[in-house]
């Protein structure tokens, strides 16, 4: 079985660094991309709101914050 080819650059990249212990690997053309999707389906007026609870890294939130243009 043939894995998804996104999937197989990335961990052929993380292979090709030395990088063999877990990681988080950040996206962020696809994640911009899923910031946009959820701002297009909005309602207008409506505000969200993001829970830093799960993923405490300041700079990545206020990336997202950023982007949605929200505090």
């Amino acid at each position: 079985m043939t894995g998804d080819p996104y999937f197989t650059q990335l961990s052929e990249a993380l292979r090709a660094a030395g990088i063999h212990q877990p990681c988080l690997v950040l996206d962020l053309d696809r994640l911009n991309g899923n910031i946009a999707s959820i701002k297009s389906r909005l309602a207008p007026g409506l505000q969200i709101r993001i829970v830093d609870k799960s993923l405490p890294c300041l700079p990545l939130l206020d990336h997202i914050r950023t982007a949605l243009e929200t505090d």
